[in-house]
């Protein structure tokens, strides 16, 4: 497995409230008691929001759950929450002005992008060559500012 790139967490809601002045630069803390709408199950980035919520000693209590980001967003949107995501799923709503993020600021709270390949696939010229050419462009579109979000690229050592 190779990590591409770091991308940071935001919180994500509705313009009209994400005006409280302590949202401004939210923190973990400050995200209990919010209405907040999570991914379901054990995916990636509500064990990762989990695992933030435990580190304070709190428990994350969403009102909604989704499998996708896409519901989460439209949620969202309509004012139902807040929800935690990264801008590279949110930047076309952003951009529209349907949704506001502000970066959360808590040490860690970010995500990898990890290309992944099976022991017995990566062993073949084949894919490798293929593997090579997405880490490859995945790094060139962060590194010229097209990635959303201004993710940190991880380069291979």
């Amino acid at each position: 497995k190779t990590t591409l790139l770091i991308e940071k967490l935001y919180l994500v809601g509705a313009p009209h409230l994400m005006r409280a002045p302590h949202l401004g630069a939210p923190w973990i803390k400050d995200l209990v008691g919010l209405p907040l709408m999570l991914p379901s199950g054990r995916q990636t980035l509500r064990n990762l929001i989990d695992d933030a919520f435990a580190e304070i000693h709190a428990v994350a209590k969403p009102v909604y759950e989704a499998t996708s980001v896409s519901m989460l967003c439209s949620m969202a949107a309509q004012g139902l929450g807040y929800t935690v995501l990264t801008m590279g799923s949110i930047h076309r709503e952003v951009a529209a002005g349907r949704l506001v993020a502000r970066p959360l600021q808590d040490p860690g709270t970010s995500v990898a992008l990890t290309l992944v390949l099976n022991q017995e696939n990566s062993r073949h010229a084949e894919v490798q060559r293929v593997s090579d050419f997405i880490a490859d462009e995945i790094r060139k579109v962060a590194k010229a500012g097209s990635w959303p979000g201004n993710p940190t690229v991880i380069e291979l050592r």
